[in-house]
């Protein structure tokens, strides 16, 4: 999974729940040492994404992305670090893009 297009794949096929767990996860600095407890997660995301939560969690476990560190407590892995990272950035560029514009007017 070193490989670029894998990492492209595998962001292709993320669900809009998955995406927002792991945004979750790395606002919250998640690492395979540092872990986040599901309840901590189903605070932060809206309540329309939590019908699907279980099944997204089993995915994101299959898939490689989370590592299950005790029951109901998750860790990212170093796949999901990178994956996550690049999903932030996504989301940043997509949410601030006109502020570059607003700072350049003033």
């Amino acid at each position: 999974m070193s490989q670029k297009k894998d990492y492209e794949s595998i962001y292709k096929d993320l669900t809009e729940i998955e995406e927002k767990i792991l945004l979750e996860c790395i606002k919250n600095n998640v690492s395979v040492k540092k872990n986040i407890s599901e309840e901590t997660i189903k605070k932060k995301l809206p309540d329309e994404y939590l019908i699907g939560f279980k099944k997204a969690i089993k995915s994101l476990l299959a898939k490689g992305l989370l590592v299950k560190y005790r029951p109901h407590n998750y860790g990212l892995s170093k796949d999901g670090r990178i994956l996550s990272r690049r999903i932030q950035d996504t989301h940043q560029k997509k949410f601030y893009s006109n502020l570059r514009i607003l700072v350049l007017v003033d």
